[in-house]
């Protein structure tokens, strides 16, 4: 059984990957606790033991499941929990969470990201403008009272510090290694986003609306280009990309939900449901996924590198579906 000083001793390692490189980590503990900088370095150091209270303190700030700290129960297993919701900042905490994830897996240097994508990939959204700020606007809508005027969708809306966070989040996910099964699904609920909004009258013109159709598109025809060349990069600059960091494989098994899995030095799953994303670090929940996750990747065709005629029938696949959507925005005559 581990001693105390070894527990408290894990519990900070779990606490550096929440703190940003560029800040103190000694600063942010000494601040967090309220305590002078010699306090928080024999803390650290593990010369003194950490107060119930203070344990609580930095869990709750840095979003710390207890997990981290307390023995893993292989049949308890702590969630953090994020709602996206827009208003109250939850959705931009989620993201900067993620982003210090990937700038401590680029620095580490042996970690890999395993995506299985029931949508598609949140990632390569935030690469267009346009698709992140219709993303943003529909996660809004879905919490929005509906008894309250709902303003239409432009693009004049977009909230700029938002678009600069997904982008830097981009700009980190590209530098880290991932592996990622689709299917043909992952690109259904973005068109039928897009669908729902057209048919509720909620794009502010057909021309705004067509063109987040021809982003897609353009999204589209990004992710074909990572899975031929085996490596990702950021729109339209597939120069300098880092060699076999992208595996793409496709299945037509049906993916239930979105799962994020972070292997490295700190291992942490991400959940995500709807719109709403749990997290965890226990160790045994992570190894039980992973190991179902490996399983499914047996049963799966890589489509990255290799499996050109595979590929092109995905992405032809995809592509047709965006081709209906557009059609169908074009010919409308009904728009008001």
């Amino acid at each position: 059984m581990a001693s105390n000083q070894e527990i408290q001793n894990n519990f900070f390692q779990v606490l550096k990957t929440r703190i940003p490189t560029n800040h103190s980590f000694v600063d942010e503990i000494s601040e967090a606790l309220n305590l002078s900088t010699d306090s928080a370095y024999r803390r650290i150091r593990g010369e003194t033991l950490l107060t119930l209270q203070e344990i609580t303190v930095l869990c709750k700030k840095y979003s710390i499941s207890l997990d981290a700290l307390l023995g893993n129960s292989t049949y308890s297993v702590t969630f953090d929990y994020y709602p996206i919701d827009n208003e109250r900042l939850t959705l931009r905490k989620f993201l900067e969470m993620v982003s210090n994830d990937f700038k401590e897996a680029d620095k580490a240097g042996s970690v890999e990201v395993i995506y299985l994508a029931r949508d598609m990939p949140i990632f390569y959204l935030f690469q267009f403008p346009e698709i992140c700020a219709f993303k943003i606007y529909f996660w809004n809508l879905l919490y929005q009272d509906p008894n309250h005027k709902t303003e239409k969708f432009n693009l004049d809306q977009v909230d700029k510090n938002s678009i600069d966070l997904c982008r830097f989040i981009w700009d980190e996910f590209v530098k880290v290694p991932s592996i990622e099964i689709w299917g043909v699904p992952t690109f259904d609920a973005i068109l039928d986003e897009i669908d729902f909004l057209w048919e509720s009258l909620l794009f502010e013109s057909k021309d705004i609306a067509l063109r987040v159709c021809d982003k897609v598109t353009q999204l589209l025809s990004h992710v074909k280009k990572q899975a031929e060349l085996g490596y990702k990069f950021s729109d339209g600059n597939p120069v300098g990309g880092k060699p076999g960091n992208f595996q793409l494989y496709y299945t037509d098994f049906q993916l239930t939900h979105n799962k994020i899995m972070i292997n490295g030095d700190i291992k942490r799953i991400y959940i995500s449901q709807s719109l709403d994303t749990i997290i965890t670090t226990n160790p045994f929940f992570f190894e039980r996924n992973y190991a179902s996750i490996s399983n499914a990747l047996k049963r799966s065709t890589l489509i990255s590198r290799v499996g050109e005629k595979e590929r092109n029938q995905f992405i032809n696949k995809c592509q047709r579906k965006i081709d209906i959507l557009r059609n169908k925005i074009q010919m409308s005559d009904d728009f008001t």
